[in-house]
């Protein structure tokens, strides 16, 4: 799996918090409302139109990895830092994000591939002690008792568990 790493935001918004990838328990999904690529999407990120800069200098609602319809993986942020993505606060110490571009239908099965890939390669290689993959949505309701709606009720959850072989918690 090809995975380009692309560290301009972290340039541009500071190095998050480190982390020891042993204590990393837990990956959770994202998506963007966006239809770009991560290319774009980082621009945008970065431009003065974007409104969130005060939340991504604080290392909020920023995800570790970005999956483009394409299948196309960037890693924004290395695994050994830690960011606020999904509404638990302190507890994303012990996660990683991945924000699937999307805005609306299906999401392409070069994104599924590249999803298994990641988890069930990359990540596991790297995080061994990872026991659980949860929706934000699933996050979200647990620590502010609202639902976000987000990977999006097209996102195919059984894709995930029909490759799940390390039998991973799935919380949606």
């Amino acid at each position: 799996m090809n995975i380009d790493i692309d560290h301009s935001l972290m340039t541009m918004f500071g190095k998050p918090p480190s982390r020891k990838l042993e204590n990393i328990t837990e990956v959770v999904i994202h998506h963007t409302d966006g239809g770009g690529t991560n290319k774009s999407l980082f621009e945008w990120f970065k431009s003065d139109d974007c409104p969130n800069h005060g939340l991504y200098k604080k290392y909020v609602a920023l995800t570790h990895y970005y999956i483009q319809k394409d299948g196309g993986v960037t890693e924004a942020y290395p695994l050994d830092t830690w960011l606020y993505h999904s509404c638990s606060g302190v507890r994303d110490e012990r996660t990683i994000g991945i924000e699937l571009i999307h805005k609306s239908g299906e999401f392409t099965l070069q994104q599924y591939a590249s999803l298994l890939g990641l988890l069930f390669g990359h990540i596991h290689d790297q995080c061994p002690n990872i026991t659980t993959i949860s929706s934000h949505d699933y996050r979200y309701l647990k620590y502010s008792g609202k639902s976000k709606g987000c990977p999006s009720k097209f996102f195919d959850w059984d894709m995930i568990r029909n490759s799940n072989e390390f039998n991973w918690t799935i919380n949606i």
